[in-house]
């Protein structure tokens, strides 16, 4: 149970980190080298230091001038364009890396003394 537990737990931790954290840090990193694009000093203010990863639920709901919303909708796009980029830079790195780990032949016998045995020089007890 305990390798089991130790196992789900790091893969776990391994996703979050290869699926919400890297990518949010490039969509961030990415806003905030684009957001001068923005004209409206406010709206680039929201963008900018995680603002646009926040926010990106409630964009419909945002009172924006045609043109600024077109300009933030093409940030958008191209920062996810960038993070698309780099997982699929990853992830053709990591498959030829996969396929060259050398695969180990399982046990398929279990050498243990775990678990419960009955002594054979005890009698039984007739309860």
């Amino acid at each position: 149970m305990a390798t089991a537990a130790a196992t789900w737990t790091f893969l776990c931790s391994f996703s979050s980190i290869w699926g919400t954290a890297i990518p949010s840090a490039i969509f961030n990193s990415r806003v905030n080298a684009l957001a001068g694009r923005v004209p409206d000093a406010a709206v680039r203010a929201l963008l900018v230091d995680g603002g646009a990863y926040e926010r990106a639920a409630f964009l419909r709901s945002w009172a924006l001038r045609p043109s600024v919303r077109r300009i933030v909708l093409g940030i958008y796009i191209d920062s996810l364009r960038t993070v698309w980029q780099v997982s699929i830079a990853f992830a053709g790195i990591g498959i030829p890396i996969a396929l060259l780990v050398k695969g180990l032949k399982l046990r398929e016998e279990l050498n243990t003394e775990f678990g419960l045995e009955e002594k054979k020089d005890q009698p039984r007890s007739q309860g």
